[in-house]
C-alpha cells in the first residue's frame, strides 16, 4: 500500500473565509477526496534560518519540510499587519524559499513561475513581456511621478483607465473619458510619486473572457458580463458570467500568454474590441480564484488541479 502524498500550502491560510480562502477551501476538499494530506504554513508563520554552518532552512506551523512531497505557493505578494494595515512586500523572499525547495531539496513546486523569481505580478512587466512575445496587449503607460503625468498628458489617448500595477480585483480603478477628467483627478492627488498607478487605454467591449490555463491545457472558460453602470467586469465586484466554448485562436493565445510569463496555473483575461473585432490580452492572473469560475463554468477546477499535482508529484519522483 503506497503512502499518502503530502502537499504543503505556503502563503494562504486554510481556515479563513475570505474570497481567496473560499478557493483554498475547495482545494482542501479536493485534496481530502483524493486522499492527499494538505499541510499549511501561512505567511505569518514562516520562519527562515540562514547560517554559515547550517545553511538555509524553512519551517513553520510544525510542518516538517523534508517530509512534504510537493509545495503549493498561493497569495504570496505581501504580508499585511492587520492592526496597522501596513503592507510588506514578501514576493522576493517567497521566490527564494521556492527556489531552495526546488533546486536544493529537489521537491516539485506549484506554481512554477515563483521558481524563476520573475516579477510577472505587475501589469507593466506583464505587458512588456507579452508584447515581446508578439501577443496583443492593451497600450499601457507608467509614470513614476505626478509631474510627469501632467507633462505628458497631451500624449495620452482617451478614454483611459487608471489602475494599480500590482493587481486590485477591480478596486481603485477609474475611467477618465477626457483630458479634463484626468486633470480633475490629479488636482486632488497629493502625492508626488504616482507609481504603482498605471494607465491603460480603454477598449470598447461587451465584457471579457476568463480562460483558465493549467499546464498546457485550457481547463475552463467563461465570459464575464459587467454589471450595469460598472466600468469593470470582476466577479469579485458583482459581475456575472456564462460558460462559453472559446475558439481555438483564444485557446492558443491564452496558453501562449501563460507560458510566456512562466505561469503554470493562470487566469487569462481577454477582451474583444467591439468595433474592430480584435482580441487583446487584458491581464494574466497568477493565482486565479477558483470558486466563482467553477460555479459559472460548471467545471470542478479544484479537483482538476489536485489531480494535476498528483501527476506532477509522481512524475518528479519517477
Amino acid at each position: 500500500m503506497s503512502k499518502k502524498l503530502k502537499f504543503c500550502l505556503i502563503g494562504s491560510k486554510t481556515n479563513q473565509k475570505t474570497e481567496e480562502d473560499n478557493s483554498i477551501t475547495l482545494l482542501v476538499k479536493a485534496a481530502k477526496k483524493a486522499n492527499v494530506i494538505l499541510n499549511n504554513i501561512p505567511k505569518g508563520k514562516i520562519i527562515l534560518s540562514i547560517d554559515n554552518n547550517s545553511g538555509f532552512s524553512v519551517s513553520g506551523n510544525d510542518v516538517d519540510i523534508q517530509e512534504q512531497d510537493l509545495f503549493i505557493f498561493r497569495d504570496i505578494s505581501e504580508l499585511i499587519h492587520k492592526a496597522s494595515n501596513t503592507k510588506v512586500r514578501i514576493f522576493a523572499e517567497l521566490c527564494t524559499i521556492a527556489s531552495h525547495i526546488y533546486y536544493r531539496l529537489g521537491k516539485p513546486v506549484f506554481d512554477s513561475f515563483i521558481i524563476s523569481g520573475s516579477q510577472t505580478n505587475t501589469k507593466v512587466i506583464q505587458a512588456y513581456t507579452l508584447m515581446q512575445a508578439g501577443l496583443p496587449i492593451i497600450p499601457t503607460y507608467a509614470f513614476f511621478r505626478k509631474d510627469q503625468v501632467l507633462k505628458n498628458i497631451d500624449k495620452l489617448h482617451f478614454p483611459l483607465f487608471l489602475k494599480p500595477a500590482d493587481g486590485s480585483k477591480g478596486r481603485d480603478t477609474y475611467l477618465f473619458r477626457t483630458r479634463e477628467d484626468l486633470l480633475g483627478f490629479l488636482q486632488n492627488y497629493n502625492l508626488p510619486i504616482f507609481y504603482p498607478n498605471i494607465f491603460q487605454e480603454f477598449i470598447d467591449n461587451d465584457g471579457d473572457y476568463r480562460i483558465v490555463v493549467l499546464g498546457d491545457e485550457v481547463i475552463a472558460s467563461i465570459f464575464k458580463i459587467r454589471p450595469k453602470d460598472s466600468i469593470v467586469s470582476n466577479m469579485s465586484k458583482g459581475a456575472a458570467a456564462i460558460p462559453v466554448e472559446i475558439p481555438q485562436e483564444l485557446k492558443e493565445m491564452a496558453i501562449k500568454a501563460a507560458k510566456t510569463l512562466k505561469i503554470e496555473f493562470a487566469g487569462v483575461d481577454i477582451i474583444q474590441d467591439r468595433k474592430s473585432g480584435k482580441f487583446y490580452i487584458l491581464e494574466v492572473n497568477l493565482s486565479p480564484q477558483i470558486t466563482l469560475t467553477s460555479y459559472y463554468s460548471g467545471v470542478n477546477i479544484a479537483d482538476i488541479v489536485i489531480q494535476y499535482l498528483i501527476k506532477k508529484c509522481r512524475e518528479s519522483n519517477s
